[in-house]
């Protein structure tokens, strides 16, 4: 794109381009850190989290699942307020979700008989999560000119990525730290025979938590002076475009919401979503158990090396989607291609476990990561210019469903998988 052309579309617009545009970026950039660090916390220390609260992993693993099924359930609630509700209110209401759901989860950790107030915590997450997906497509949507929309969908992906390498290594390096120096063969259950180890991961936890609250009460503070609707106009005009003035009806609402499925394109990419979702389970969640059972030989840290490294270069795919959607303008080329890239590498990571060759598993999956993200940005970036000339109710309704029914079908397919993989294993034990 030449400079004269990049310019034009930025003069293109009824709203005047402020560098105050970023700055709203960032903010809904750290709440989406925020939800991300949470849901992935809990599965680092399940282990030893089921100890803490003298229950089964498979209970405590419900601290992180109830987590998604939150998000997706809230998702349609959400919907249902899209007259009521903007992008300034969904700001303040995320955040102050965010901080209400990590006081809770700080105050259950003060007892080992608080799990049901640790995961009322985990559920108010979970709501704020399905806002924050929803907040990352209507910034863009609303304040940034087409030649910059992609780049704007990626910058809250990258930290979203980021996230979870963030809370492994607070995890590794505060509680589990303790937990590995145990030395006991019955490690687990050691762990809190220990007074001081104990201590430990209360204080290690709140104190994880309490620092999360704090950026939620800053993310709050700087939603409340800087986060409008709408950059200002270029006419002076101040109403922002799709204001309502009319009390909640719920038939309308749920007209609006089944109306999106009229709209081929949205459910198209919505489907698309829900495949590139569904490679989580094999790509982080079940990814140390696969290459566990794969490879008997390697250990823990091993698997825990590939998770990290896959991490960190999938990052680099959002900002390739973003700068490839700005550059050429060509999104629908570019999610095919994104799709048959993530195709190929699935095919040569499950290639890779039936020929036991681990250099093949972990080059797949790095690619695997790094496209699965190029992909989420290029349907990110689809879904909002399929709805960016719709009233903001509309888009409201669209960005909360499609942060809501993908979340709803990966929760039905990873507990497909989760069964699926212990009746195989009990059958090998028999």
């Amino acid at each position: 794109m030449s400079r004269s052309e990049s310019q034009q579309l930025l003069t293109n617009t009824p709203y005047i381009l402020t560098p105050k545009r970023w700055g709203i970026l960032m903010i809904v950039s750290s709440i989406l850190f925020l939800d991300t660090f949470s849901a992935s916390f809990f599965g680092f220390i399940n282990d030893i989290a089921s100890e803490y609260f003298e229950t089964t992993p498979a209970a405590t693993d419900v601290l992180s699942t109830i987590n998604m099924i939150a998000r997706s359930v809230f998702g349609f609630v959400l919907a249902m307020g899209g007259e009521q509700l903007n992008f300034r209110s969904l700001a303040l209401a995320t955040t102050g979700t965010i901080v209400a759901g990590d006081l809770l989860i700080t105050a259950g950790v003060s007892s080992r008989r608080n799990m049901v107030i640790v995961g009322m915590g985990q559920i108010m997450n979970g709501f704020g999560a399905t806002m924050t997906l929803t907040l990352s497509q209507m910034a863009p949507s609303n304040w940034f000119p087409e030649n910059e929309r992609g780049r704007a969908v990626a910058l809250p992906w990258i930290l979203r990525r980021l996230s979870p390498v963030a809370s492994n290594i607070v995890a590794t390096r505060t509680i589990r730290q303790g937990y590995a120096n145990v030395g006991s063969a019955n490690a687990t259950s050691a762990y809190f025979e220990s007074d001081e180890l104990l201590k430990n991961f209360r204080t290690s936890f709140q104190i994880s938590y309490i620092a999360l609250t704090g950026i939620a009460l800053v993310a709050f503070v700087l939603s409340q002076m800087y986060v409008t609707d709408y950059p200002p106009r270029a006419d002076g005009k101040k109403a922002s475009p799709g204001t309502n003035t009319y009390g909640w009806r719920p038939l309308t609402e749920l007209r609006g919401i089944l109306s999106l499925f009229a709209n081929g394109q949205y459910v198209l990419l919505l489907f698309m979503y829900v495949l590139q979702l569904s490679v989580r389970p094999m790509n982080e969640w079940m990814l140390s158990s696969i290459i566990l059972d794969a490879f008997p030989e390697l250990d823990d840290s091993t698997a825990g090396i590939v998770f990290i490294v896959s991490y960190v270069i999938g990052a680099f795919g959002s900002p390739t989607g973003g700068f490839v959607l700005d550059k050429f303008r060509r999104p629908k080329v570019t999610l095919v291609f994104g799709q048959c890239a993530v195709i190929i590498w699935c095919g040569l990571f499950s290639l890779g476990v039936y020929l036991q060759s681990f250099v093949l598993v972990f080059i797949s999956d790095v690619g695997t990561a790094f496209f699965r993200d190029f992909c989420f940005v290029c349907i990110s970036h689809s879904l909002i210019e399929t709805m960016y000339n719709e009233p903001a109710d509309t888009k409201v309704r669209a960005f909360s469903i499609s942060g809501s029914v993908p979340w709803f079908s990966l929760a039905l397919y990873t507990a497909f998988v989760r069964t699926n993989r212990e009746l195989m294993l009990n059958k090998s034990i028999h």
